[in-house]
């Protein structure tokens, strides 16, 4: 990404600056300016220092001057094109400590696809996009799940200023192999040791000490647009229903009540709670949380519009856990209660069970994160454990640099982790990864975290876990094709689990 634009204007320019913002009534000579007028007084300034000037316009001055200034021709005669350089320029300005700390400050977002188009068809039209543009219900859900406007336009002139190319965070550092004994096996559960732990981990939770967080956001597209945490994978048992069934369970053996929380999103929230608004497993303590929204991008920046028209809203990964579970009040909460540890895991991995050996494990360890590993089959892509400049973490295969093979390591993270409640109650600086993915048959970008990179930044234990078997613990389902396929081993799962199903 390019630094920060360093540029100067002539000092005759800064001295006209100074004079305009010395007038009385500047506001409102800003805003009786025709919009071609005070395009032509901010590039006589010089967009780079007219920032206190842009602070006072009206959006509609905005608009019109945009639609001017983002398009360039090359020579007389020949067709103009879209500037992405002053596009990026334009965005910096907006976030500028001047146009921030205005109170008349809009949330602006152009749509750079849009003006393209109509330029193509010899359109003028007004083709920025301000909150005041978004029907009722958009600005109700943005509001509602925290849509963070400036990250936003960060990301779109970020993504403007590369050219199209999608910004993956390739990892810097040294990436190396892991060290022999960099990764433990989970005991079995019939050996002594795993015998220890369990008994460590039961006791943890007959004290109240560990909490569930099920991951339910996403944008509901895989199961035909229905929520799948609600989908049956047996009559009558859902995903959920089958998850809160398994920590019931693990309730009543130890005595202890646990605390669930239900990670939610702008497109499954709602669906949660409905499900849950009628149950009251014994021992089990239920909230549905709300994860942050944000826009779905085109490849150079633009808003990614739907077929509808509307601009596209998406959930910003299960890294957002992090500080959703801090912003909701639930971690202080859970603090309070003598909460210690949250054992962490996908709604569709039904295999992530509430096991006291994992419990037990991550106390023995020390460490603040715990997160279980399988062996690689043929297919799996994903995070994998490696050292960065020395550090053992989990690095997503696409950030890896050129050269290193990820196949070379022959383990994976399940994205199930065990995280220290006081060691997570602080601000992480996650990545936002623009991650390509199809929407109505388009391909569109997505801003996501993810929370393996929490490893990064925290000492964490890398647990070896049976993929499948008795006591297996990777059980994933991310569509109805793989449902039936694993239907089977749920089955078997679901048996020796002890749930009628």
């Amino acid at each position: 990404m390019p630094g920060p634009i360093h540029r100067f204007a002539p000092s005759g320019s800064r001295g006209l600056l100074s004079r305009i913002l010395e007038q009385p009534n500047l506001v409102a000579a800003i805003e009786a300016l025709p919009a071609p007028a005070l395009g032509k007084l901010i590039d006589h300034v010089g967009l780079e220092d007219a920032g206190e000037i842009v602070a006072l316009a009206t959006t509609e001055q905005i608009r019109r001057i945009l639609d001017d200034d983002l398009w360039r021709s090359e020579g007389p005669g020949q067709d103009e094109s879209f500037a992405a350089d002053r596009f990026a320029l334009w965005l910096e300005i907006m976030l500028s400590p001047p146009c921030v700390s205005s109170r008349r400050r809009r949330c602006f977002w152009l749509d750079a696809a849009a003006l393209k188009d109509d330029r193509v068809h010899g359109q003028r039209q007004r083709n920025s996009c301000t909150m005041d543009d978004l029907d009722e219900t958009t600005r109700a859900v943005l509001a509602r799940f925290r849509f963070d406007a400036a990250l936003s336009d960060r990301l779109r002139a970020r993504l403007a200023a590369s050219g199209g190319e999608s910004f993956t965070g390739q990892r810097t550092g040294e990436v190396a192999l892991p060290l022999p004994g960099d990764l433990k096996e989970l005991p079995a559960l019939d050996s002594s040791e795993g015998r220890e732990l369990a008994a460590l981990g039961q006791a943890a939770l007959a004290g109240g000490q560990a909490g569930v967080v099920i991951l339910a956001g996403g944008m509901a597209t895989r199961f035909g647009g229905v929520v799948k945490a609600v989908v049956d994978v047996v009559p009558g048992h859902s995903f959920l229903r089958l998850k809160l069934a398994d920590v019931e369970r693990a309730a009543a053996a130890s005595g202890g009540e646990v605390s669930v929380f239900l990670l939610g999103s702008h497109a499954t929230s709602d669906v949660l709670r409905q499900a849950v608004g009628g149950l009251a497993p014994p021992g089990v303590r239920i909230e549905v949380l709300e994860q942050s929204v944000t826009l779905r991008l085109g490849a150079t920046g633009e808003l990614f519009r739907e077929q509808s028209g509307q601009v596209s809203l998406c959930a910003t990964g299960h890294g957002d856990v992090l500080p959703t579970l801090r912003t909701s009040g639930a971690l202080a909460r859970f603090r309070r209660a003598g909460g210690r540890m949250l054992l962490v895991s996908n709604v569709d991995n039904l295999a992530a069970t509430l096991d006291p050996r994992v419990l037990g494990a991550h106390m023995r360890s020390g460490k603040a994160v715990t997160v279980e590993n399988v062996r690689k089959v043929p297919g799996d892509r994903g995070g994998i454990p490696a050292r960065v400049d020395g550090h053992l973490q989990i690095v997503e295969e696409f950030r890896l640099p050129a050269g290193f093979d990820g196949a070379s390591v022959p383990f994976f993270n399940t994205n199930t982790f065990v995280l220290d409640a006081e060691a997570i109650d602080r601000d992480f600086d996650l990545d936002w990864f623009l991650v390509r993915r199809k929407v109505e048959g388009r391909e569109a970008i997505q801003p996501e975290r993810l929370l393996g990179q929490v490893t990064a930044f925290l000492p964490t234990q890398f647990l070896v876990v049976p993929r499948t078997g008795r006591e297996g613990r990777f059980l994933p389902v991310k569509d109805r094709e793989e449902l039936q396929m694993r239907m089977p081993e749920i089955r078997n799962l679901l048996a020796a689990l002890g749930i009628s199903a």
